[in-house]
């Protein structure tokens, strides 16, 4: 089984979204599942963020973080499932013109609001506003993980895939 997760990393203000989404495609590739990461983002990823995303998910063997969206996209539909980890910035248009004529099951990750500190935080928030709810109109499932603190990342991990198996 293979899936795809796209993966908000632009700037700072998705340091623990990242974070967190590497450990639960790590806890999927422990549980015997081939995973990949697509991460959004709008300049090449720093020598410390690399570090990070090879500390937290040793699954992933080459993190890259420089294709292009389209580049990436190409192959979404050769994936038995692809799930979006939200709040999220930029690709809105085009996950949601995938997620409209997919063939592969799509879930979303919710991991909550960004907080609002200053204007460009306010900018992801109104991205939000308006590409969510129509993503999540497309979503086979929405896994609302905002509150879950003592969820591990194997337990989303194992969440997420049995409720694959129930939709095949």
């Amino acid at each position: 089984m293979r899936v795809i997760h796209i993966i908000p990393s632009a700037f700072g203000y998705f340091d623990d979204i990242r974070s967190r989404a590497f450990s639960i495609l790590n806890a999927q590739h422990e549980l015997g599942v081939e995973v990949e990461a697509i991460t959004l983002q709008y300049e090449s990823p720093s020598r410390s963020v690399r570090q990070e995303v090879e500390e937290s998910s040793p699954a992933v063997h080459s993190y890259q973080g420089d294709a292009t969206v389209g580049e990436a996209f190409l192959h979404l539909d050769d994936s038995d499932l692809v799930i979006l980890h939200a709040s999220f910035f930029g690709a809105g248009g085009k996950v949601l013109r995938w997620a409209k004529k997919r063939k592969a099951p799509f879930f979303i990750v919710y991991h909550g609001q960004i907080v609002v500190t200053d204007f460009y935080s306010l900018i992801i928030k109104i991205y939000n506003w308006y590409y969510l709810p129509r993503l999540s109109r497309q979503a086979d499932y929405i896994l609302d993980i905002q509150g879950e603190n003592g969820l591990s990342a194997r337990d989303i991990a194992e969440k997420a895939m049995s409720l694959y198996n129930s939709l095949v």
